[in-house]
């Protein structure tokens, strides 16, 4: 869950997502509620909820199955892995920190294109998301990057933003 915080005279976007799991009529299914001016639901509109709804599944199907993990950034954007490795995103684009090539926002979820935007990302295992960037961890143990990188909090060495995943480097440059 997310909860609303100030930072410098400013309101974070505020959403709540959920993913339920088993004992649940609908296990491994995402529900999300709370404000959607981005299509930050996921839902297929910019229409705030305070009731929980479906997050959308891929080609606009009415829910969002096979979800293992989710994780929603406090500016607007929410990722979705999939039981099968692949990573999901929607909401805020600002910077590309959806990672499908783009800044435009998405109102429903839409796959991560892979690096370079090459073919989409596969075998991941975990997701984060940040305020302005997302990150995803390989089954490899690599991590990919990004969105927003003007601090460098994508890791890849520069301060440049991407709208695809990046490799992390490692401590030595690597």
């Amino acid at each position: 869950m997310m909860r609303s915080m100030t930072m410098a005279g400013s309101v974070m976007l505020l959403i709540t997502l959920v993913l339920a799991r088993a004992g649940f009529a609908d296990a491994d299914v995402l529900w999300s509620w709370g404000r959607n001016d981005r299509g930050q639901l996921g839902d297929g509109s910019t229409v705030g909820r305070s009731l929980p709804a479906y997050v959308r599944g891929p080609g606009g199907a009415a829910t969002f199955p096979g979800v293992s993990a989710a994780a929603a950034g406090p500016e607007g954007h929410a990722l979705a892995l999939r039981s099968n490795g692949t990573v999901w995103a929607w909401g805020s684009n600002d910077h590309g920190k959806l990672g499908d090539g783009t800044t435009t926002d998405r109102l429903a979820p839409v796959q991560v294109v892979g690096p370079a935007g090459l073919g989409y990302l596969l075998g991941i295992v975990g997701v984060a998301a940040g305020a302005q960037h997302s990150i995803a961890l390989r089954n490899d143990g690599t991590v990919l990057a990004w969105g927003a990188n003007a601090s460098g909090q994508l890791g890849d060495g520069t301060n440049t933003d991407r709208g695809t995943p990046a490799s992390v480097r490692g401590s030595g440059g690597t």
